[in-house]
């Protein structure tokens, strides 16, 4: 295989505990014990650190979506832009097409294989959203590559593969629907063909909105290492050898004005719509990003997409987010069917949060590290 290519995968975030250091969340709680260090996540803070996050960017956001867009573009020589329908990868392809990138590959993940149910609360959004929007792309006259990926036999090989070693490869998300996206480039021929021909090959990933908060003085922006784990984990990370690059979008040490400018519409819209009803009658399956001081309630993220992403319709249909990044309603059908794997995923579980600490049946997921910048 023809790789010359370097890339370093700490640029997608790692742990350190004292000296050591590891990409792995599990590993890295486990390393805690052993040496009495409590682990500390690092997301690029020799890159972050040196920008005034109190200074709000001139530039508008819609300029900053389309040069990043470019950016990759001009770095990579096949790209593959993942879209789920959501207002994040909506965003990405709308500021794609817009900064007229050439796109090589969209890519969605479904377990129709699995569920049966092109209305499940995996597929819902594919059937409803993703399909009707590429073949509109289609109609006019762009050319791409569409590639509908079932992510149902890969996430119950994952468990049968890496069954001693499941929580350190997907460590931070466990369920099989987040594991089955790290190992795409392994199982399907098309992607690995593409690397042997020794060009550079990338994953696109739209993660992730800022999440902006207050703690009674001023307003902070915090990067979550839950916010980067749905997309890349320890697998990803430890094959980079293998010529595997990935990029987030939005979380990029590349184009540090953008979260930058992110974090501040979102803290100028807390600061000043006052009035509007942010009640947690909006509240679904964990969608708030920041909290409002004066109105002392969180903020829903159907608000915050209309001021982040300027071409973003508010009547798209959506199925929320996962109660549980263990348990998840997207795996719904593993865990109610007749399933030999589903007895191994829910032991592995058990040994993972019995290391990590608490009830393993009431467990929601595993709690998240920071990176935090203030505002102000």
């Amino acid at each position: 295989m023809i790789n010359p290519f370097i890339f370093n995968p700490d640029k997608l975030g790692f742990y350190s505990v004292g000296q050591f250091k590891t990409h792995s969340k599990i590993e890295a709680i486990e390393m805690e014990k052993i040496l009495g260090v409590k682990s500390e996540w690092n997301f690029n803070n020799e890159v972050f650190s040196k920008f005034d996050w109190t200074v709000e960017p001139e530039i508008d956001v819609w300029s900053l979506y389309k040069l990043r867009a470019q950016q990759i573009r001009n770095e990579y020589d096949y790209v593959v832009l993942f879209y789920s329908g959501g207002s994040d990868s909506q965003n990405m392809l709308d500021a794609w097409i817009a900064a007229d990138c050439k796109i090589d590959e969209i890519a969605t993940f479904w377990d129709y294989d699995g569920s049966k149910d092109r209305h499940s609360f995996f597929n819902a959004e594919t059937t409803m959203v993703v399909m009707p929007k590429v073949e509109k792309l289609k109609n006019q006259g762009l050319n791409f590559k569409f590639r509908l990926i079932d992510s149902s036999k890969f996430g119950i090989d994952n468990i049968s593969n890496y069954q001693d070693d499941y929580q350190y490869m997907f460590s931070h998300f466990l369920s099989i629907t987040t594991s089955s996206r790290a190992v795409v480039r392994d199982k399907i021929t098309d992607y690995q063909n593409i690397i042997n021909s020794g060009k550079k090959l990338c994953f696109v990933w739209a993660a992730e909105k800022p999440t902006v908060g207050y703690d009674g003085i001023t307003y902070h922006v915090s990067l979550y290492d839950s916010g980067c784990a749905p997309y890349i984990n320890s697998h990803v990370l430890k094959n980079y050898s293998n010529g595997w690059y990935d990029e987030l979008f939005y979380w990029t040490p590349d184009l540090p004005l953008l979260p930058i400018k992110q974090a501040h519409i979102v803290k100028n819209f807390m600061k000043n719509n006052t009035e509007i009803d942010f009640s947690k009658s909006y509240y679904k399956f964990g969608l708030l990003v920041g909290y409002h001081k004066i109105l002392k309630q969180f903020i829903p993220v159907t608000e915050i997409n209309n001021v982040l992403y300027p071409t973003w319709k508010s009547n798209t249909f959506s199925v929320g987010k996962v109660s549980s990044s263990i348990f998840s309603e997207k795996d719904m059908w593993f865990h109610t069917g007749n399933i030999e794997e589903t007895k191994i995923y829910r032991s592995i579980v058990k040994k993972t949060l019995k290391t990590i600490g608490g009830d393993w049946i009431k467990f929601k997921s595993i709690k998240s590290q920071e990176v935090r910048y203030y505002l102000e």
